[in-house]
């Protein structure tokens, strides 16, 4: 299915926390702040220091996480997971092209993206954040349905990134 975490928050003392994570593709869009961490082995800097940063990688396996925590850091982020199962069900009517894409993502190592949110994206997340007087019943709706617009804008990235890459590999013709 789909998660979305959100976290804004002065760290109040060091630590460090583990977990064993599912397959997903996850997106986390760094508000402010800067999250160090690791998955399996492969350590990992999330950095919003000079301004929003976006960050996307697949699990195609549950992987050790883990993240260091520092004292006095201010932290404001999303965090959206989706299963490869939901995800290959929504995409299931995309170009074959555009399918690969993902599926060469979903099912390879672990490789930490960074995108530029768009204003809107930000806006987004800070909806999310901060969302306006719901009724508690609403309140997951309303949260999800901006999530499924930033992992729309992703999805688009990603696209167009592979699409530009292919591109550029191909061989020019001579006329």
């Amino acid at each position: 299915g789909l998660s979305v975490h959100t976290t804004d928050v002065l760290e109040v003392r060091n630590y460090s926390a583990q977990a064993t994570v599912s397959p997903a593709l996850t997106l986390n869009l760094i508000l402010l702040g800067r999250i160090e961490g690791a998955l399996d082995n492969q350590k990992f800097v999330l950095d919003a220091s000079d301004g929003p940063k976006g960050y996307v990688w697949s699990l195609n396996r549950p992987t050790a996480w883990s993240r260091k925590i520092f004292k006095n850091q201010r932290v404001r982020k999303v965090t959206i997971s989706v299963s490869h199962e939901w995800l290959r069900e929504r995409l299931k009517e995309e170009s074959k092209q555009n399918k690969r894409c993902f599926e060469d993502f979903l099912t390879g190592p672990i490789d930490i993206q960074q995108w530029a949110p768009s204003s809107k994206t930000i806006s987004l997340a800070e909806q999310i954040i901060n969302p306006q007087s719901q009724p508690d019943y609403l309140l997951n709706i309303y949260r999800e349905s901006r999530a499924l617009e930033i992992l729309a804008e992703v999805l688009t990235h990603m696209a167009k990134a592979k699409e530009k890459t292919n591109e550029q590999k191909a061989p020019k013709k001579e006329i």
